[in-house]
């Protein structure tokens, strides 16, 4: 898989230089300048996010019997994330924390409409592309010996289902029983044609049996 293929989400960290008092003073004046510039993209992404949610709970029943909305990430699926965007959300129920994640578009009218709703999480994006770029997504399997098996795939848009779909496995990851271990068992890149054909299959009867794709 080639990562600079995806959107990753980074944590960006300012530092300082450990030169003379006048590189100091300098440093400072830029890490200022740099906090307000942070300070302000942050505070209107915010608005923005905070803008679609209130959208979204007017125009939908994504967070229906909801308490409380822990966290969210928004990834644009076209030029700008007003106009369509993938949305992973953390929140509280009365029965317990939820994250899941939704995939909304806008319609002719400029309605906010619900495509996808996936019970994984949401890892990135194909930069390459902008409008309706694949989406990969994590979903977790606890087996009977209470292991973990974790579905790495890619979703891309279908036009005639006008909604996300299956596309293929890229990796299968276990984790044994207390997490004190885990393993590749299964990544596509090494494995012939034939194979993935038949890894992608069941993974997808294993994602629609355990409901995580609706």
């Amino acid at each position: 898989m080639n990562q600079r293929n995806l959107f990753w989400i980074s944590i960006f960290s300012i530092t300082l230089s450990c030169g003379g008092e006048n590189d100091v003073a300098q440093n400072k004046v830029h890490l200022k300048q740099d906090i307000k510039e942070v300070t302000s993209l942050d505070s209107e992404e915010q608005s923005i996010s905070d803008h679609l949610i209130t959208e979204i709970k007017n125009s939908s029943q994504v967070f229906k019997g909801s308490l409380n909305i822990i966290d969210t990430l928004f990834l644009p699926i076209h030029g700008s994330v007003q106009d369509g965007f993938a949305l992973m959300s953390k929140f509280e129920t009365e029965i317990n924390t939820e994250l899941k994640t939704h995939v909304f578009d806008r319609n002719s009218k400029g309605e906010l409409i619900q495509k996808n709703s996936f019970s994984g999480v949401l890892l990135g994006k194909d930069t390459l592309v902008i409008d309706y770029p694949r989406i990969m997504l994590r979903f977790v399997e606890r087996d009977d010996k209470d292991d973990l098996y974790s579905y790495n795939c890619w979703f891309g848009f279908d036009r005639n289902n006008d909604k996300y779909v299956f596309d293929h496995c890229v990796s299968i990851t276990k984790t044994y029983r207390g997490r004190k271990k885990s393993i590749d068992a299964y990544v596509s890149e090494v494995e012939s044609s034939e194979y993935q054909i038949i890894v992608n299959n069941e993974v997808l009867e294993v994602l629609e049996e355990n409901n995580y794709l609706n």
